[in-house]
């Protein structure tokens, strides 16, 4: 795809969750690196608000090194989650709002559902068949990466594909941090 005048040109995609948050790095609309950001440290009953301050410090790590432009985010949607799914999910996206907030970046934010359906034609489709999907797409079957490094890659390329069609820089809902 080509880049649109005004568009961003680096784009940071997460899948995120308050375990295991997968990332990918979009350069002039292509992935440029990928990676899981676990939060947990091999404890996941670590409190909450434990795990979301090492988000958003691992994120300004990532900020820092390849200073997007842009935030797209998949939403968790709590489906496995056990106890308290709805708080985490909202203490998750505030966390993530904040973080964009405080560093002036714009963030589109797509639901899960609607990433895997426009990846794999099912809404509910489980991660590992998105990751294939994913892989199939690229032509890279049998890489190595996460099932999070594949969700957030299919959230970045779901963004590039509506803003491609709607011919913006921006799709989605897409939220200036003020």
């Amino acid at each position: 795809m080509a880049v649109e005048p005004g568009a961003p040109t680096v784009m940071l995609a997460l899948d995120a969750s308050s375990l295991i948050t997968g990332w990918a790095v979009f350069h002039c609309d292509q992935v440029a690196a990928t990676g899981p950001l676990v939060l947990s440290r091999g404890n996941p009953r670590s409190p909450l608000p434990e795990r979301l301050r090492r988000l958003c410090h691992e994120l300004d790590q990532l900020a820092d090194l390849w200073h997007p432009e842009l935030v797209v985010v998949s939403q968790a949607s709590g489906i496995h989650w056990r106890g308290g799914s709805r708080h985490s999910i909202q203490a998750l996206e505030d966390s993530l709002s904040n973080w964009s907030q405080c560093r002036g970046l714009l963030v589109s934010w797509y639901t899960a559902q609607e990433v895997r359906l426009a990846a794999c034609g099912r809404e509910h489709a489980s991660k590992s068949q998105l990751a294939f999907a994913v892989m199939s797409m690229l032509g890279a079957v049998g890489q190595m990466r996460s099932e999070n490094e594949w969700e957030a890659m299919a959230a970045g390329y779901y963004h590039l594909a509506l803003a491609s069609a709607s011919n913006q820089g921006n799709a989605g809902e897409t939220r200036r941090a003020s």
